[in-house]
């Protein structure tokens, strides 16, 4: 009876102990958002989970400013390049099944008999440019982003195939796995593979695999359709209204957008999710639970290093992901993106098993006559999500 009550007193002081930790943590928390509220314009959605227990959330700024409503906790936004992490995972997944291999090259997973490639020719780059070198941005392939013209009339395979032979008709930039360049045409080629390994339509994969069992109820794959109109602005009732955020002399100037040049994205940037639902992708990614650990390995490890030329922040490519290291000198896994009017930024540090996951309708905008004349060391011009995201990530 004796030992009982002293494992069960034990229990109790561990129990006691982890419960204040999470408290501190979660106070340390508040209080950093509390103190960048002071000085900074919050635009964003936001939650924070330890061990896969969400442990602050919140949402700040406006859904739709000219009718002053306000962002929700549960509110679904495009995470754009944020699905590059997804598509890499499902890849990784594929090669955890034997249905592919990372060294496998373009020509062997996606043949002639395809249907994809015009006049059924294969580029000359095709055998040499690897699903590796895809994962990467190291493949030299063209980008399509600004160069495919999105028809409404096509269907989302049309688009696909477009996107394809548009990096066919040109020859690749540089020897493939010889350099980093960011290459969106590299995904859409990823999701290709994935929908012909599967014979499955990638939408219906990514629900049936990951979304459904993980429980992300509020995440998926836009249909070309929806894409479309949410950048036309014909969903805010369901999508919250995209602004340009212009800095000024005393707080930023918020302007709706309207999209002239549509884009059509897919494996390299069409899904919608929340942060509730990002934050238990996290969980299931860095917890064994999606990937065998030699393909999770795999993903995280730091193939090619990438330094900003206007702040030399340094971080280093995996597999859709980004490492890092914060000021603590503790590894950042994430993954930060950026559209019209929408930006993401889905981070992990597996020293403390904390997620994080930041959602916000507002991209920064500069115009050409103020170029090189903001001082985004004020608060005031501080509005991308990043410098939310960096005050919360030290505050941990």
């Amino acid at each position: 009876m004796y030992i009982i009550k002293t494992i069960i007193s034990i229990f109790l002081l561990v129990m006691a102990v982890e419960a204040s930790a999470v408290d501190e943590l979660k106070s340390n928390i508040l209080n950093s958002i509390e103190n960048f509220a002071e000085s900074h314009k919050i635009q964003a959605v936001y939650a924070v989970s330890e061990k896969g227990k969400i442990i602050v959330s919140g949402a700040q700024g406006f859904y739709n400013l000219e009718e002053n409503q306000r962002l929700n906790l549960s509110q679904i936004m495009p995470i754009l390049s944020v699905t590059k992490q997804i598509t890499a995972t499902a890849i990784l997944y594929l090669q955890d099944k034997g249905l592919l291999s990372t060294n496998d090259s373009v020509a062997k997973l996606l043949p002639v008999s395809t249907g994809l490639w015009q006049d059924n020719h294969l580029p000359k780059w095709a055998d040499k440019v690897t699903v590796h070198h895809l994962l990467t941005h190291s493949s030299g392939i063209a980008e399509y982003i600004w160069n495919v013209k999105v028809d409404n009339k096509q269907t989302g395979r049309d688009v696909v195939k477009s996107v394809i032979n548009f990096a066919a008709e040109r020859p690749i930039e540089f020897e493939p796995g010889s350099n980093y360049k960011y290459c969106n045409t590299g995904y859409v080629l990823l999701g290709a593979i994935i929908e012909q390994v599967t014979k499955r339509n990638l939408d219906e994969f990514l629900k049936k695999e990951f979304f459904k069992p993980l429980g992300m109820k509020n995440t998926f794959l836009l249909s070309l359709e929806e894409a479309i109109k949410i950048q036309k602005g014909l969903l805010v009732h369901k999508y919250p209204v995209r602004y340009y955020a212009i800095p000024s002399s005393k707080s930023p100037k918020f302007m709706p957008i309207n999209n002239r040049e549509l884009h059509a994205p897919h494996a390299d940037g069409g899904i919608v999710s929340n942060v509730e639902d990002l934050v238990k992708w996290n969980d299931a990614l860095h917890h064994g639970k999606i990937l065998s650990n030699k393909s999770y390995q795999q993903m995280v490890h730091p193939y090619f290093k990438i330094v900003d030329k206007q702040t030399g922040y340094a971080s280093y490519a995996g597999y859709g992901i980004y490492i890092a290291k914060i000021h603590s000198g503790k590894l950042f896994y994430h993954y930060p993106s950026s559209g019209f009017g929408a930006r993401c930024d889905a981070g992990y540090i597996p020293k403390d098993d904390i997620s994080l996951a930041i959602m916000s309708n507002v991209t920064l905008y500069v115009p050409d006559e103020m170029v090189g004349k903001v001082d985004f060391r004020k608060p005031e011009n501080q509005i991308d999500i990043s410098y939310f995201r960096d005050a919360l990530v030290e505050s941990l």
